[in-house]
């Protein structure tokens, strides 16, 4: 391990302060947060940050706003229990860093918790997840989910990616005659007909499944390509002027960014057996 590519450090904010581990190699730079196992920034060598994050966000207070959260044992809202927690229970508890691996253009970190470390598991069985990221020209991130129990384990999963971007320039190509529910609409059934862009200042929240395996998004800074392998689903989401607005922790800043989210739900929901693991990766470049 290069340690000299890699430091620890910590950022206070006005809520508390948290563990930041910042990684640098010639590919580029890194920032995630044990908290929730967040990746908080990523800026490819000689180019500015790829992802967006919330000057607002209460560390320690609540969930990250921003960055890379991720979200389990469910995704979005839980349609069986409404008055459950968005994207499940595990992005707001400190995940134990496991190890760093690096090399000179490459780095891996990688972090995990397991269903010991939840109070409130809302029923679910016996886990344990691992995320392993990694820091090359392109970003890695493998999302592992191991079955510890005695019966089959049902869940969702997903990488909440905010890319930094203007919602109205951002041109998503790659999902023509895709399926998707459509959340605002009560999850509506609909059917993607071309290019899907923001034509208005509205939110849109669409949960595309059996998605393809490379999706692209075409942006001001060039062309994002992220690559799915175990994902089938993939969400486009940007919260509109008046949800932006009405939220404190997004606020004017519904208008710097849009979210091209890697999951497993709904149609697409993974069962895994006693001991079996589930590994779901997303890449992504920026050309």
């Amino acid at each position: 391990m290069e340690l000299s590519n890699i430091y620890l450090t910590k950022k206070t904010s006005k809520r508390g302060t948290l563990p930041i581990i910042k990684i640098e190699n010639c590919s580029g730079s890194l920032e995630v947060s044990p908290f929730g196992a967040t990746i908080l920034s990523w800026r490819p060598a000689g180019k500015d940050d790829v992802l967006w994050l919330s000057p607002t966000s209460p560390w320690g207070d609540g969930p990250v706003r921003g960055g890379v959260p991720v979200c389990f044992p469910w995704f979005g809202p839980n349609r069986e229990h409404s008055d459950w927690p968005l994207h499940g229970f595990i992005r707001d508890k400190i995940w134990d860093v496991d190890s760093i691996n690096s090399s000179e253009s490459s780095t891996t970190l990688t972090m995990s918790i397991d269903s010991s470390r939840i109070e409130n598991m809302f029923g679910y069985g016996d886990f344990k997840v691992s995320l392993e990221i990694t820091l090359a020209k392109t970003l890695s991130v493998k999302f592992n989910v191991t079955n510890t129990g005695k019966e089959d384990f049902s869940f969702e999963n997903g990488l909440h990616t905010y890319f930094s971007t203007c919602p109205q320039e951002a041109v998503f190509r790659s999902f023509d005659g895709g399926k998707y529910y459509d959340k605002v609409n009560n999850f509506k059934e609909c059917r993607q007909s071309g290019d899907y862009v923001f034509t208005k200042d509205r939110e849109a929240a669409l949960f595309f499944v059996g998605a393809p395996e490379s999706n692209t998004i075409d942006i001001k800074k060039g062309r994002i390509t992220v690559t799915h392998d175990g994902f089938r689903s993939a969400v486009i989401w940007s919260p509109g002027e008046k949800a932006g607005l009405a939220n404190p922790e997004i606020g004017i800043g519904w208008k710097d960014f849009v979210c091209l989210e890697s999951a497993n739900c709904i149609d697409d929901k993974v069962t895994i057996k006693p001991g079996e693991t589930h590994s779901s990766t997303m890449k992504i470049t920026l050309e």
